[in-house]
């Protein structure tokens, strides 16, 4: 379980500090919470959010810095 937590905090402050890693981070964290799952350390339903709620963070910021470069360009 803390793997878990380890990993997602990585990614989550790799996705604050726009890290070129993001994408590795983010591999690494859903493997952990797979393993978890499957152990039956956690519910299946809950690696399957945790997992998403992750992915969501990172595409969300990944594209913020594009979209205020966008909006700069329009002005």
């Amino acid at each position: 379980m803390k793997k878990v937590r380890v990993t997602t905090k990585k990614v989550l402050s790799a996705v604050k500090a726009e890290s070129a890693t993001v994408a590795e981070d983010l591999k690494l964290a859903a493997s952990s919470i797979d393993k978890a799952a499957k152990k039956k350390t956690i519910h299946w339903k809950t690696a399957a959010r945790k997992k998403s709620r992750l992915a969501k963070a990172v595409n969300k910021g990944v594209k913020a810095p594009a979209k205020k470069a966008a909006a700069k360009k329009a002005k």
